[in-house]
């Protein structure tokens, strides 16, 4: 179109003129270095970044920034024409010995931010003709998902740490979009598709990880930890915008995310034990709230509030009782921990709030089913205890010595073994 020729003459200048000075130094391939090339090629590199700056201003919300027809218009073009003389410079770069005036990382990046845009760019400009609008953003959150899986998966095998920024972005972009539209008007089951497909790359990330990355990925862990968090707000902003709202019990979008959530924070591996102590509470406070709501649904023929309140405190109960024996079973003492503050939390609940107002046969069954429950916890934390033997792997306790098996052996040092056997003492 017409108001398309002024931003695509500016682009495709401003390309041209480091494509020419790009010319000018690419002689260096087949003669020796001469006084003069790294100004030519400092001059390239900034011209391309001055002309990927411009594109990214103009290339959405422009007149020239429509996607019609599909690859063949102004924007995508103008990606083309900023890509070739890119790469051709970080082949040059690679092919000589690296000089300072362009740091290569830098055109890399520049390389993988016209990529990204341009597929982003053509994807949402097909999805944006679809009647359902929800649908057309849950595949543009899909679209930049997908490309920061992808570079990551590159940047894992290639150990490149520029490729790596680059799938951080790209996840960025896809978290902020799902953070701008989560609340505008759709289905529950593409806010669900939105909500996961962000929170998939982090999951995947920190699954992945060894013991031996803990030090060199510490900062990358955290990031992705953060982007747990993140998710996480996002499936909260769902639920609150009602996005979730008419489901069945248990078969509904918002049940289904949540306790993928819970299953992500529960088996994800935190490079410092503080944060894998964190992603274990988080997951068992996530699970208390993903659950409550089915079941005050699958309650809800039960005209009396106060008896549905009292058996949601009978389900917590049972929840907490299921945290203490995960933390029984990984020797996890911030897991038992949790459980004895979440039985304090029931008995404080059921005591002050829910036996004031039900009638004589609900205190009867819920303080009924409330003692057995606690006394079945106790009976099972003592037995525990008095059982408890050295620790094993994955144990809070700090990792043996080798020499320690020698060391038993000699008269004097029994009581290191007594010490080691109370390691895991209560709580």
């Amino acid at each position: 179109p017409a108001t398309a020729q002024p931003g695509v003459v500016l682009v495709g200048g401003v390309a041209a003129a480091a494509a020419v000075a790009l010319l000018g130094c690419a002689r260096a391939w087949t003669r020796p270095r001469r006084p003069g090339d790294r100004e030519l090629e400092g001059t390239a590199a900034l011209l391309l970044v001055l002309a990927t700056s411009l594109w990214l201003l103009r290339a959405f919300g422009s007149p020239w920034g429509s996607v019609s027809p599909a690859l063949a218009n102004p924007g995508t073009l103008a990606v083309a024409a900023l890509l070739v003389p890119t790469l051709a410079l970080i082949g040059l770069a690679r092919r000589r010995v690296p000089f300072e005036r362009i740091p290569v990382a830098m055109m890399q990046l520049v390389a993988l931010t016209l990529v990204v845009a341009g597929i982003g760019r053509e994807v949402h400009g097909a999805t944006a003709t679809l009647a359902a609008a929800d649908v057309g953003r849950a595949i543009d959150t899909l679209a930049f998902t997908g490309i920061a899986g992808v570079l990551a998966l590159f940047a894992g095998r290639r150990g490149a740490r520029t490729t790596a920024v680059g799938a951080a972005l790209a996840w960025l972009v896809a978290a902020v979009h799902v953070l701008v539209t989560i609340r505008r008007p759709g289905g529950p089951w593409t806010a669900a598709l939105q909500v996961l497909s962000v929170a998939a790359p982090p999951f995947l990330f920190l699954a992945s990880r060894r013991a031996s990355d803990a030090a060199a990925g510490a900062r990358a862990g955290a990031v992705a930890v953060g982007g747990l968090f993140l998710a996480l707000a996002m499936w909260i902003l769902a639920w609150t915008a009602g996005r979730f709202a008419g489901a069945d019990v248990l078969l509904n979008a918002r049940f289904v995310t949540g306790a993928l959530l819970v299953a992500g924070l529960a088996s994800a591996r935190g490079g410092t034990p503080t944060a894998r102590h964190a992603l274990a509470v988080l997951a068992c406070v996530l699970s208390v709230v993903v659950a409550v709501p089915e079941v005050l649904e699958a309650t809800r023929g039960i005209e009396v509030l106060a008896t549905r309140r009292a058996l949601v405190s009978v389900y917590v109960a049972l929840h907490t009782s299921a945290v203490l024996g995960i933390g029984f079973r990984r020797r996890d003492r911030v897991l038992r921990w949790l459980a004895l503050a979440g039985y304090g939390a029931v008995v404080v609940k059921v005591g002050l709030f829910d036996l004031v107002s039900v009638e004589t046969p609900v205190r009867v069954l819920v303080t009924g089913c409330l003692g057995a429950i606690l006394l079945a916890a106790a009976g099972t934390y003592a037995r525990r205890m008095r059982d408890a033997g050295p620790p094993r792997d994955g144990d809070d306790a700090p990792p043996s010595d080798p020499s320690d098996d020698a060391d038993r052996e000699r008269p004097g040092l029994a009581s290191r073994e007594e010490d080691r056997r109370g390691a895991d003492g209560p709580p």
